[in-house]
């Protein structure tokens, strides 16, 4: 910056001597003055580009990483506000898992024993009762036709020509 200030007071001795005397040295050293000062304009300004560069980067990863602190923060005030509550189910989950290992409740058996008990009396009864039901239903059809008990024996034949009492003799 002193660089810059020596320029601008060099620049305005040489600009008033220019308009004092007049002379083609003092317009030539004025306008070398105005140069430099230029090119420090020029070298300032690349540097305030380069520096606007790396606040934008700065910026955009500060953005980015903002982002990810606020999502972690969001995660640890839920854990917080949750946190009784894991605390709780955890020590409940605890209490479970000792009391089952130090008394583990015994294996049920794959097949219940009364089950098979009551199975095994359904198939005696229903195969003690398959005779009955077949006498029944063998015989109730000849009680329905028959209209007395001691015909229930007797063999009907039919009444054709080919086995007629008179038909058998006569052969």
């Amino acid at each position: 910056m002193e660089e810059f200030n020596r320029l601008l007071d060099e620049y305005k001795n040489q600009y008033l001597n220019f308009l004092s005397s007049g002379s083609a040295e003092a317009k030539a050293a004025y306008q070398r003055v105005m140069q430099g000062i230029e090119e420090a304009l020029s070298t300032k300004r690349e540097q305030v580009d380069s520096e606007k560069r790396a606040m934008k980067h700065f910026a955009g990863s500060y953005e980015k990483d903002n982002s990810d602190l606020k999502n972690t923060m969001e995660t640890a005030n839920t854990l917080s506000e949750n946190a009784q509550q894991i605390n709780d189910e955890y020590v409940e989950s605890q209490k479970r898992f000792d009391e089952w290992t130090s008394s583990p409740t015994p294996k049920a058996e794959l097949v219940d024993i009364s089950n098979g008990y009551s199975i095994m009396m359904r198939v005696g009864i229903f195969l003690l009762m398959l005779p009955i039901l077949f006498y029944i239903g063998l015989y109730t059809p000849i009680f329905g036709q028959q209209s007395a008990p001691s015909s229930m024996f007797s063999v009907s034949t039919p009444s054709t020509p080919f086995f007629s009492s008179s038909a058998i003799h006569n052969r």
